[in-house]
């Protein structure tokens, strides 16, 4: 927990800050589990927006985040691992009023990592993504925001 000053013009209480989650990770016969729960509460401003070069915007009143994810793993005898993972992310519980109408967003992956060695992986995923409206029914509204994911770890 903490304050920050705000960043929005004329106000001039401090903006606070709180955050907690928790996680749990299981290895057993190559398998790995993995799963968070995170939440958060954000007091006078926050920021939206912004991400993958959008435009961030700042936003006066109270936000409730939380989100979660879970995601699978098995380490075969050739060095590929399957991958199946969910996560869910909601910027704004506790209100869903028109100016703070921030979309729920889940994702789901599907993919691999193939070791090369202990020091060097490649990473190749699909990411299917969803938004859930906040109105007060809950309305899925694809957008085209699915992506491919290809990525190389070498470890020094």
């Amino acid at each position: 927990t903490g304050k920050a000053v705000s960043t929005v013009e004329g106000v001039t209480e401090p903006d606070v800050r709180t955050r907690w989650g928790v996680d749990l990770d299981v290895e057993k016969y190559n398998f790995i589990l993995q799963a968070e729960y995170i939440d958060g509460q954000d007091q006078g401003t926050t920021k939206v927006g912004g991400g993958c070069g959008g435009t961030q915007i700042d936003v006066v009143g109270d936000f409730k985040k939380n989100g979660y994810m879970a995601q699978l793993l098995y380490l075969t005898k050739w060095g590929i691992q399957p991958v199946v993972k969910f996560e869910s992310y909601d910027p704004n519980t506790a209100n869903d009023t028109d100016v703070t109408k921030f979309d729920k967003q889940q994702d789901w992956t599907f993919g691999f990592n193939y070791f090369f060695n202990e020091s060097t992986r490649l990473q190749v995923n699909y990411v299917y993504r969803s938004e859930e409206s906040g109105d007060t029914e809950a309305t899925y509204h694809e957008k085209a925001n699915d992506f491919l994911v290809m990525q190389i770890q070498v470890q020094f």
